[in-house]
């Protein structure tokens, strides 16, 4: 009974998250430096191994189409719009559907 008892008043001494008072302040909300690098680092990896698989397959096939055997820097221009605009369009095009519903009140009126 006296373990209860001090596990209430431990828990009653602990202000709720959810009280009005405790405001979050929105810097400790943000992600460190350190993980906006490796987060930024990875994307960048990931669209340039789009891109190089892409230059990569466009050489490969590039006697399918007449365009693809034209100029080499045809394809890489290609490769890029392809696989790295594509990509960064879709992302942006992403986070936007996802957060439409915050655009709610300003559609209202």
């Amino acid at each position: 009974a006296a373990a209860a008892a001090a596990h209430k008043k431990k828990n009653d001494d602990q202000s709720s998250p959810n009280d009005e008072h405790d405001l979050v302040d929105p810097l400790h909300l943000s992600p460190s430096i350190p993980s906006t690098l490796l987060t930024l680092g990875v994307v960048v990896c990931v669209l340039i191994g789009i891109e190089q698989t892409l230059r990569y397959a466009f050489d490969t096939y590039q006697h399918l189409h007449p365009l693809l055997s034209e100029s080499e820097r045809n394809r890489h221009v290609l490769a890029r719009h392809i696989g790295v605009d594509t990509m960064a369009c879709l992302a942006v095009a992403v986070v936007g559907i996802r957060n439409a519903h915050l655009l709610d009140e300003i559609k209202a009126h």
